[in-house]
């Protein structure tokens, strides 16, 4: 194997960086702060441990537990891409198509499901990815009149 080969194969093993992670600003976190990683493209989320005097964040992965110290500049406070949206949460969609109000029903790794009750179609799902842009929690005006409000 050529050195070329060999700097190329070891090139395509680093991790490339997330565009939509990186782009969000660098924050200073405290203890417990959720963050993601600028280069893991799954969004997983982790905690931060500590804050470590040689510019490293010492983070825990909340899903595998896994533990790892880190340059703070790989890490963005994750309620920056992931709003705090949960099952049961009632949320409207900002497009412009929908006046429903619409519940959180299901979970997943990459977003979630919503639904609402039509009275022509019965109950309608739809799929809504990360980041969520187009989405807010209903406020309490919209939750009593049924829809989203201007």
């Amino acid at each position: 194997m050529s050195l070329d080969n060999l700097l190329t194969t070891l090139a395509d093993l680093v991790p490339k960086n997330v565009p939509e992670i990186e782009v969000l600003p660098i924050t200073n976190f405290k203890v417990g702060d959720e963050v993601l990683i600028i280069w893991v493209a799954e969004k997983e989320v982790w905690t931060v441990l500590a804050l470590c005097s040689d510019g490293y964040v010492d983070i825990r992965c909340k899903t595998s537990k896994a533990a790892m110290s880190i340059p703070l500049e790989q890490l963005r406070l994750a309620s920056l891409l992931l709003n705090k949206f949960k099952k049961g949460d009632l949320i409207v969609v900002m497009d412009g198509l929908y006046q429903e109000i619409f519940t959180i029903t299901k979970e997943s790794n990459d977003g979630f499901v919503i639904e609402h009750e039509s009275d022509a179609f019965g109950v309608q799902a739809y799929s809504i990815e990360y980041p969520y842009s187009d989405i807010r929690h209903a406020t309490p005006e919209e939750i009593k009149a049924g829809k989203r409000l201007p």
